[in-house]
């Protein structure tokens, strides 16, 4: 019996507003372990999200709220209780996606006994070795008007994440 093969995720998948995810048209799941959170990376046709499941959701919501409020670029969030409908369509549709992979739906099962988990706008991006020279001068040189305003919001990143100790 051939066994059907889950899609990779695409790293340079579009952003997806999280007010447009749709559960049922979920066509990949990869997952990487954060020291102690979980941390699946979902894509459907329109774009890709992000599930962390974190141990304690509190500092992670103020902080993103506080550079929200600072006006730092971040990935907006949404937190996802467990009694919202919507949370049991996550769980079943990520099952349903790992139908043939027995790892990763045992790793999604034990991941989901949670109170909550949040949804994270996911943010396609490139490492500078991958970047090439040319693309890297055009990103980061200020020569650029738009990399100038990048230069200053990585500054602004790194200044908050620095503010609420934010080593990841």
């Amino acid at each position: 019996m051939l066994e059907k093969q889950r899609r990779k995720f695409n790293l340079t998948s579009n952003r997806l507003n999280l007010d447009l995810v749709e559960w049922g048209n979920l066509i990949s799941v990869y997952s990487i372990k954060n020291d102690a959170n979980k941390i699946f990376f979902i894509s459907q046709a329109t774009g890709a999200f992000v599930i962390k499941m974190c141990q304690d959701i509190v500092p992670t919501y103020f902080a993103t709220r506080l550079f929200q409020e600072l006006e730092i670029p971040i990935p907006d969030i949404k937190i996802l209780p467990f009694y919202n409908p919507e949370f049991k369509a996550m769980v079943y549709s990520m099952e349903r996606l790992t139908l043939h992979d027995d790892t990763m739906r045992h790793i999604i099962r034990l991941s989901m006994d949670r109170p909550f988990v949040l949804l994270q706008e996911y943010i396609p991006a490139i490492t500078l070795k991958k970047m090439g020279p040319l693309r890297a001068e055009r990103c980061l040189s200020t020569n650029y008007a738009d990399a100038s305003s990048r230069l200053m919001n990585i500054g602004k990143i790194i200044a908050g994440d620095l503010f609420i100790n934010n080593s990841d």
